[in-house]
């Protein structure tokens, strides 16, 4: 099932302050079929500035006559909300730019958005393999590329050099070129493990794996059967991330493990390292790494539901930019902002990096079970799960 334009809802992303108080009492609740875009009036007897039934629409008075904007900024995709502000394929409502469906996939998990591609695995689906697709930044496509990994698969990476997706199922790590074609060959890089959660820098591939192990394997040449071991955690590998010197994985305690929800960090050049865990008190979902900032989503707990980070991996206070949501699933983040997810309300959402408090903006409803997320200076992408889609939204 699609979301609905009775269930979708987006804020324009970097719309103009003045047309941000304009939008504000007709945006505040979701869902309204009757949202209406005026500009405020003066009443003559002196009283409030009200947004009046008679006021007039927003429009550009002095439009350019080479038609470089439209008069009637509520509803031309080009010009939505502002000059020159593309919806790049979604629909305007009101001046502000609509989610849309990029791509259809089954069970949509991991998204990422890389020289001008947006890549996303796909798996978890009873009796289906899982899988990896792309497609080019413009889109949509109704049929990407993919290549069948196995079932269970959702660990995918990807830099400007290629990917890296695993199978835990069948107990594999492979690397592939960027924009393959559909059904290549890639590159065996580990088989004979159990591999959960994958990341890569320039020289290998790490990866986590499910009796709590970190591996590292040279993305180059591989490393048979035998990767070398950068570090032992608690309990079952999850999610994990890198920067210049360490790698960062997350524990969920399952299987029997000491620790129902840690994050760890060690060297990435790193032999058996044994490094203590810190305890979230709840349960790390996604990882994310940007900088020397350490992005995570988790579940449970005495806050319920949150999105945090870290500066210095896991080092440093912790930050949050949500609480008390509901599964959140997915995060990323760019220089300025920040995007993450929430699976159990179905929202994305946004906040500056520098935090929001509690406080973070809406920007989709309706998403079905929203998971893995990724953004570019254009556009944020997220998979809708339950919905089979990769969805858009222009910033």
């Amino acid at each position: 099932m699609r979301p609905s334009s009775a269930r979708r809802l987006s804020f324009a992303l970097g719309v103009p302050i003045a047309l941000v108080v304009a939008l504000s009492a007709c945006n505040a609740i979701l869902d309204n079929q009757d949202r209406t875009l005026r500009a405020a009036t003066e009443p003559d007897d002196g009283g409030p500035v009200v947004d009046g039934a008679d006021a007039p629409p927003l429009v550009v008075e002095d439009a350019p006559s080479d038609g470089a904007c439209s008069s009637d900024l509520r509803t031309d995709p080009k010009n939505c909300g502002r000059c020159g502000h593309d919806c790049l394929g979604g629909a305007c409502e009101l001046g502000v730019c609509q989610p849309f469906v990029f791509a259809n996939v089954v069970r949509p998990q991991q998204v990422f958005v890389v020289e001008g591609a947006v890549y996303f695995s796909d798996g978890l689906s009873t009796g289906a393999d899982g899988g990896v697709s792309w497609c080019p930044v413009e889109g949509p496509c109704a049929s990407p590329p993919r290549i069948p990994i196995g079932p269970g698969t959702s660990g995918l990476a990807v830099d400007a050099k290629g990917l890296a997706v695993v199978g835990p199922t069948t107990g594999v790590v492979y690397t592939y070129a960027l924009r393959f074609p559909a059904g290549a060959t890639g590159q065996l890089r580990v088989a004979s493990v159990e591999p959960v959660g994958v990341a890569l820098d320039a020289d290998n591939v790490y990866f986590t794996t499910a009796g709590g192990a970190v591996h590292r394997c040279d993305r180059t040449s591989g490393c048979s059967n035998t990767p070398p071991r950068v570090a032992t955690g608690t309990s079952r590998g999850g999610h994990i991330a890198v920067d210049a010197t360490n790698v960062y994985w997350a524990s969920d305690g399952s299987g029997g493990g000491v620790c129902a929800g840690c994050l760890h960090g060690a060297s990435k050049s790193g032999v058996d390292a044994s490094p203590a865990p810190v305890s979230l008190g709840r349960t790390p979902q996604t990882l994310f790494m940007s900088g020397t900032r350490l992005f995570w989503t988790a579940t449970g707990g005495a806050y319920g539901g949150e999105v945090s980070w870290r500066d210095e991996g896991v080092g440093g206070n912790e930050f949050f930019y949500a609480r008390q949501v509901g599964r959140p699933w997915g995060v990323t983040a760019d220089a300025t902002e920040v995007f993450f997810t929430i699976a159990g309300t179905g929202t994305v959402h946004r906040c500056p990096r520098a935090g929001c408090g509690a406080a973070s903006e809406t920007i989709a409803t309706g998403q079905t079970e929203a998971r893995g997320i990724a953004v570019d200076a254009k556009a944020v992408y997220w998979a809708s799960f339950a919905d089979n889609v990769i969805m858009k939204l222009a910033r």
